[in-house]
């Protein structure tokens, strides 16, 4: 069979795995703030293996309580207490055939002055009943007084801070690295006592361990610092600390930055592949039975977290370069995306083990649907990023993250109450979809009413910018699963109330979406108009038009420009606020401001729309009240959406409920209409 190779047994020194499959880590905000692992978290991980997941790496676990803990729910072994409680977990991960193993980690200068010192008190206080509500209000007035008043600094090699997070950092003391190496080892012991099949070693990502390997970060000159040798000593005595507490037959591994893609133009470009390669021998050397390979720091984020303009694969040649080079395991994730990739990936030598991370927050059942021969069943990752961006908030409200496509991600799945009955759901985007897939699957006989021939709504725009086709992805996964459940679809109909009403329903869902804002302003009206929709479902384009004006830098606003700089146009996009997408998740707003500098685009900010004129627009000065004029042969409004949900209105006389969601309800994003669709349809009754 084609896929065969991905379901061979696999061995990581003494760990024998049932395929190659791992699911490499990534912080959930699931554990307690005790450290400890929760009800939810430990489902979370069932649920993997019972999706045919051969090997699962925790998220990030703590090592150290006064300088180390980055997020408040994260995993920590600094105490012997917590033991029988990772015990329990993994027993039970054992009981249903699978393998764990923990990522011991420390953030170093990637940390924010609101944690340091804290965590004692807030595993004392985490007892309280009621604590996570009053958590974020802490760590805010925590977070105040050290602007206020004084802010401790994030611990590093060296007193240099990271561009990304921006805190006061300070060096550590020779004796510190020497204690935090105790901390490492200590952890290790806890873990193996807890029935950790294995623990990796977090030098990816611009953690600890790589701020010491790479001479960006470690500019010390002390036996820490300096030449290679020193440099690696760090992770040398963590290594050989583990090795002499544990074993040399308990099985350690290294997620391993290879390339921090620090830009050719800096004087210090600290790991390029070359040094990565060099670091992988020496780990080899020191006895690491296998290597997970990654890339990039905070400061490149997406280098290691990638948004969904990047290729499929596009950073494989970074496995292979050290695979060629080493005898040990290689996992990497690669964002590996299909089968057929991750078949490839391993038959032409890039790698040993196939790593998912985010796929399997999408599809916990991935492995076992590929091996079924069910991939299309998949639900796939659409490369989003509100896994990332919704834990970076979710975190400090004690909350776990989320996923745009499985709104169950974090939910302890029962058995949905069975339920009999018809409902009618208008519109077949993203929220109608879910709405129907779930409510079928509950027992409803569903009516899905869509106006167009291509359910999708807002995401078939989306997906039509340079680079963004994965978005898609998601629509297309739905439409499969609401047409392999039974759902009734009916395409090309424009229902009102009447005919709702027609078809007997006990309840009624309107996912009619939304529809472009078109402020008010002189010549709003004229010929040389677009609206954002127009543009990216080439209903209307501008096609005689040179200088095309996006008004708006959202992030339609600025995929919208992005669409028009693919066919040859010159743009100028306009924001009203001070800065290019407001509100935007760094993540996209960096990757869509380069794409944009990178084609010339003008972009200019704190300037408000007055006039639209026939070959030019009038700019007002928000913060001067100064009025200029710009030339722009054609203007398309990006200034979002509203709701659409005028049939609310229409069935005011209806006995049953009648519920609105998605964008008709308030616009939002896809993960948004997606969890809302699926809460409402798991406690509806009728």
């Amino acid at each position: 069979m084609k896929n065969d190779i991905l379901f061979t047994p696999f061995n990581i020194g003494k760990l024998s795995l049932k395929n190659r499959f791992v699911m490499t880590p990534m912080e959930t905000g699931m554990a307690g703030f005790d450290g400890r692992p929760t009800e939810l978290l430990t489902d979370y991980y069932l649920q993997r293996v019972r999706g045919g997941t051969a090997l699962i790496c925790t998220g990030i676990c703590r090592v150290n309580n006064i300088h180390g803990a980055s997020t408040p729910k994260q995993l920590s072994l600094v105490h012997n207490s917590s033991i029988p409680s990772f015990q329990m977990m993994n027993d039970r991960i054992h009981g249903e055939g699978g393998k764990i193993a923990v990522q011991l980690h420390h953030p170093g200068r990637q940390n924010y002055s609101a944690l340091i010192g804290i965590w004692p008190m807030v595993e004392v206080f985490s007892k309280i009943p009621g604590f996570s509500k009053i958590f974020s209000p802490i760590v805010k007035s925590f977070a105040f007084l050290e602007e206020k008043i004084y802010a401790p600094p994030v611990s590093a090699p060296s007193a240099i801070p990271c561009g990304h997070v921006k805190q006061k950092t300070r060096a550590f003391k020779t004796w510190e690295i020497r204690s935090l190496v105790k901390d490492f080892v200590k952890a290790a012991v806890r873990a193996k006592r807890a029935g950790f099949d294995a623990v990796e070693l977090h030098a990816a990502h611009g953690y600890l361990i790589q701020q010491f390997l790479s001479p960006y970060s470690n500019r010390r000159t002390d036996e820490y610092g300096g030449n290679f040798e020193n440099r690696l000593r760090f992770i040398k005595d963590i290594i050989e600390g583990i090795r002499q507490e544990c074993g040399s037959d308990y099985p350690l591994i290294v997620r391993l930055t290879v390339e921090e893609f620090i830009p050719e133009d800096r004087d210090n470009r600290g790991i390029t592949l070359e040094l990565g390669v060099q670091i992988a021998r020496a780990l080899e050397e020191l006895g690491v039975d296998a290597l997970d390979i990654s890339s990039g720091s905070y400061e490149q984020t997406n280098k290691w977290l990638e948004t969904v303009n990047y290729k499929a694969g596009w950073r494989k040649y970074l496995a292979a370069a050290v695979k060629r080079e080493v005898n040990i395991p290689i996992i990497a994730a690669n964002l590996i995306r299909s089968a057929e990739q991750a078949v490839t990936q391993i038959e032409e030598g890039t790698q040993d083990l196939i790593g998912l991370g985010r796929p399997l927050l999408a599809d916990p059942e991935l492995p076992r649907k590929i091996k079924e021969g069910r991939e299309d069943e998949i639900s796939r990752c659409i490369v989003c990023c509100q896994c990332y961006e919704s834990l970076l908030t979710n975190a400090w409200l004690g909350k776990p993250l989320r996923c745009s496509v499985n709104p169950t991600l974090s939910v302890i799945r029962k058995e949905s109450q069975k339920s009999e009955g018809t409902v009618v759901v208008v519109g077949a985007g993203a929220a109608g979809l879910q709405a129907s897939l779930s409510l079928k699957k509950r027992g409803f006989h569903v009516v899905l009413f869509e106006k167009n021939s291509e359910p999708g709504g807002q995401i078939l725009l989306a997906d039509k910018a340079p680079d963004k086709e994965k978005l898609g992805w998601c629509i297309d996964d739905l439409i499969q699963s609401v047409t392999d459940a039974g759902v009734d679809i009916r395409r090309n109909t424009e229902v009102d109330a009447e005919a709702i009403l027609d078809e007997s329903p006990d309840a009624i869902i309107l996912a009619t979406g939304g529809v472009p804002i078109k402020p008010p302003i002189t010549g709003v009206s004229l010929d040389n108009v677009y609206t954002f929709d127009e543009i990216l479902s080439g209903s209307r384009f501008p096609e005689n038009g040179e200088t095309i004006a996006v008004i708006g830098s959202g992030l339609t606003g600025l995929e919208t420009a992005e669409y028009i700089l693919s066919k040859g146009k010159k743009v100028m996009v306009v924001e009203m606020a001070d800065n290019a997408a407001p509100g935007a998740h760094f993540q996209h707003r960096d990757e869509a401001l380069e794409c944009l500098e990178k084609e010339n685009a003008l972009i200019h900010t704190s300037m408000k729309l007055t006039e639209i004129r026939e070959k030019s627009i009038l700019l007002e000065n928000t913060r001067n009240h100064e009025k200029k004029e710009f030339a722009a042969d054609a203007v398309v409004l990006a200034l979002g959406s509203r709701p659409l949900n005028e049939l609310e209105k229409e069935l005011n006389g209806f006995a049953g409920e009648v519920h609105v969601i998605g964008d008709a309800s308030g616009i939002g994003r896809i993960a948004d209409a997606v969890e809302q669709a699926y809460k409402l349809a798991v406690r509806l009754a009728v």
